[in-house]
C-alpha cells in the first residue's frame, strides 16, 4: 500500500499519473492548498524524468507501510524568497552564508553552521533524517506577516511560532515548551502545581499556560499574559529575580 500526498500542483500532476501506473494500492491525498495554489505545468515532460514513489526520503520504514517526504515546509520557504535554517539530527544546515544565519549564529554563541547548497535536494536525499526544526529568519517588520503565511498554510500539521523578533520556527505540532515541560516533571515526581515557569515571548505561551505557576514577563503577548497566573516586570527590571524571590525565595 502506497499513500501519496504531493506538495505543489507540479508534483500533483506527476505522481496522480504515477499512482494510476502504480501496480500497488494508493491511497492518493490532494490538500486543500492544492486548490488555492496556481502554476503552469509542463504536460510535456515524460513521466520517467520525475522521481519515483518509492525514491523520495524515507522516514518511517515498514514492511506494510513506509513514510516519504518531500520537506514542503522547506519548498514554501524557497518559493517565498525566506532564508530558511534547517535542524536536522542537532545540527544546523543552511543553503548558504547570509546576514540572517549569520545573526542567528552569532547570537547562538557561534552556533557551527553547515552549508549544503539547494535545501530541497539535500534533504530529499536517501537515508536524511526528518528536520526537527525550521527557522526563518527576517527582518523584525516582516515576522508577524510570515508567522501568519506558515501559520495559516500549516498550522494544522505543525507548530508555528515566533521565537524571536525576527525568527518564525515550526516544528512536530506535539513539540512544545509546555509538553516539554510536562514530560520532565512527570519524570521528577513534581506536581504541575508545583511547577514554576517564567517566559517573555511568544513560544513560551503553552509552558506559561501548563505551569501551576505560569508567569508571563511584559514581554509576552497579551494571550500569553491571560494564561498566566502572574504577570512580571520585563526582563530589563530584572523581571525573573523578581519573581523568584517574592514566590519562591
Amino acid at each position: 500500500l502506497r499513500v501519496v500526498a504531493c506538495s505543489s500542483p507540479e508534483e500533483a500532476y506527476t505522481m496522480i499519473q504515477q499512482s494510476i501506473a502504480c501496480d500497488d494500492p494508493v491511497i492518493f491525498f490532494e490538500p486543500k492548498r492544492r486548490y488555492w495554489d496556481k502554476a503552469e505545468i509542463d504536460t510535456a515532460a515524460p513521466l520517467d524524468g520525475a522521481l519515483p514513489l518509492d525514491k523520495a526520503r524515507v522516514v518511517v520504514p515498514g514492511e506494510d507501510v513506509t513514510v516519504l517526504a518531500w520537506g514542503p515546509l522547506v519548498r514554501t520557504c524557497v518559493e517565498a524568497q525566506l532564508h530558511v535554517n534547517v535542524y536536522c539530527d542537532d545540527n544546523l544546515y543552511v543553503s548558504e552564508i547570509t546576514p540572517g544565519a549569520q545573526f542567528y549564529s552569532k547570537i547562538n554563541l557561534d552556533l557551527p553552521m553547515h552549508v549544503v547548497g539547494d535545501l530541497n535536494s539535500w534533504l530529499n536525499a536517501e537515508g536524511r533524517h526528518e528536520p526537527t526544526k525550521l527557522v526563518i529568519i527576517t527582518e523584525p517588520e516582516q515576522t508577524d506577516s510570515t508567522l501568519a503565511m506558515f501559520t495559516e498554510i500549516y498550522g494544522d500539521r505543525a507548530q508555528v511560532t515566533k521565537s524571536h523578533p525576527r525568527f518564525t520556527e515550526l516544528t512536530n505540532r506535539d513539540a512544545s515548551k509546555g509538553r516539554a515541560l510536562s514530560i520532565l516533571a512527570a519524570q521528577y515526581g513534581i506536581p504541575r502545581e508545583e511547577v514554576m515557569a517564567i517566559g517573555d515571548g511568544y513560544n513560551d505561551i503553552a509552558m506559561i499556560e501548563w505551569a501551576g505557576w505560569g508567569v508571563a514577563m511584559a514581554s509576552v503577548p497579551q494571550t500569553g499574559r491571560d494564561v498566566a497566573r502572574i504577570v512580571s516586570p520585563p526582563l530589563s527590571e530584572d523581571g525573573s529575580a523578581d519573581t523568584i524571590e517574592r514566590y519562591v525565595l
